[in-house]
C-alpha cells in the first residue's frame, strides 16, 4: 500500500483535478493487481505465529 501512497504523492503535482488524479491512481491499482502474485512466503518457516492455533484459557 505504501507504493500507492508514494505514487499518489508524486502524481498530485501532475494533474489539474482530483478526478484526473483519482483515475490515474485507479488505473495504476488495476495494473498492479493484474500482475500481482500470491504471497506464500511472507513469514519464515517455523515462526510461532504460523503454528499457533488455540487461545489460552482464562480463569474467571
Amino acid at each position: 500500500m505504501s507504493d500507492i501512497v508514494d505514487i499518489a504523492c508524486v502524481m498530485s503535482m501532475s494533474y489539474r483535478t482530483d478526478d484526473e488524479q483519482n483515475a490515474a491512481i485507479n488505473a495504476y491499482i488495476r495494473w498492479r493487481n493484474t500482475r500481482a502474485e500470491p504471497k506464500i512466503t511472507f513469514a519464515p518457516p517455523g515462526l510461532t505465529l504460523r503454528t499457533w492455533t488455540q487461545y489460552p484459557t482464562r480463569a474467571a
